[in-house]
């Protein structure tokens, strides 16, 4: 039987799936079943799919019309079906190191683990150019008083569903009791602290083994307008519940979860400013961000000199301030109030 359970749902990815079943194909450890799905697309994704149906290992799944969510669905009985022990996710546009398995796998059985999640390189999909690499100087595993006390050191592994590799009844769990009223940007996010939530014993894999592709039209462009006020500000309160489930959050995670709430805004500021959107739009989006109770209490805690972006507050605020003004001839009275904090 396979050892490990892979999945990909791709979407008009003719250009980029193949190097995402590749990576697969050139896996070192090779006990694994890989399930793709066709959702909907209306290029040639298909056709980039069809021949690699000759390998046994390989299942692929149409789907119409394109459904973000169908993983919600389709896993639950493919899991239940499959006789493999464990279970990662693979992008359409991404591609794991050749010996991402392999190490992933011997890692999670020598540490007993119930789940593990990896290092990673991400990517200008367009130049190939290295964005950013997250690494961890050593390899370590969480369990107990460490899913808070080393909640600084394993949180940025947490924020995605690909670098993982899950025990399959643990996936399957969290996945049976997974809420999802409608799909937003950072659900993965949110599913992950699921998953961290109900392990006993995880790990933190030190190296980069996949390659994440970032491309201008990435679902978080797509998705931005109606969520920029929703989706990632519920990953932050997610986040933030997450460690309340522990038990009373220290004063050193109340801040880092502020330094995050930043950087959270400094992104968001840093995509509409760019966003094809009319100003007045954009500038009520601002406002939104502003008055939110969250960023209100960002803006006045005292915090630990570490988080260097919170040190840096007033600053970003005069950017965005200066970045207003010349926008507009006169800024909204409540808008300019929030942004005089």
């Amino acid at each position: 039987m396979a050892k490990v359970f892979i999945y990909t749902q791709a979407y008009n990815a003719e250009k980029t799936v193949s190097r995402a079943v590749e990576s697969i194909l050139s896996q070192s450890f090779t006990d694994w079943e890989y399930h793709i799905v066709n959702n909907g697309s209306n290029d040639g994704t298909n056709d980039a799919l069809t021949h690699y149906s000759i390998d046994s290992r390989i299942k692929v799944i149409q789907n119409t019309p394109n459904d973000i969510t169908f993983w919600l669905r389709y896993l639950p009985m493919a899991l239940v079906e499959t006789e493999a022990e464990w279970f990662c996710w693979l992008d359409a546009d991404d591609e794991y190191l050749f010996d991402f398995v392999e190490k992933m796998f011997t890692f999670v059985i020598d540490n007993k683990l119930d789940m593990a999640a990896c290092g990673y390189t991400k990517l200008n999909g367009i130049t190939g150019e290295k964005i950013k690499e997250r690494v961890s100087r050593v390899s370590f595993t969480i369990s107990g008083s460490d899913f808070t006390e080393r909640f600084i050191d394993y949180r940025g592994f947490t924020l995605s569903m690909w670098a993982k590799f899950i025990s399959k009844d643990l996936f399957y769990t969290v996945l049976k009791n997974f809420i999802n009223p409608e799909f937003m940007n950072c659900n993965d996010g949110v599913f992950m602290l699921n998953i961290f939530w109900r392990s006993e014993h995880a790990g933190i894999y030190s190296e980069s083994l996949i390659n994440y592709y970032q491309y201008p039209k990435s679902g978080f462009h797509e998705y931005f307008e109606k969520e920029i006020e929703k989706g990632h500000i519920v990953l932050w309160e997610a986040t933030r519940d997450y460690l309340a489930a522990y038990g009373d959050i220290s004063q050193l995670n109340q801040d880092f979860l502020y330094a995050i709430f930043l950087s959270i805004i400094e992104d968001v500021f840093k995509e509409l400013k760019e966003m094809d959107m009319e100003i007045s739009l954009k500038l009520q989006h601002l406002e939104q961000i502003f008055s939110n109770p969250h960023t209100k209490a960002m803006l006045k805690c005292k915090a630990d000199p570490q988080f260097r972006n919170l040190t840096l507050r007033s600053k970003f605020l005069q950017n965005v301030r200066e970045w207003v003004c010349t926008q507009v001839d006169e800024v909204p009275t409540i808008l300019f109030s929030l942004l005089s904090v």
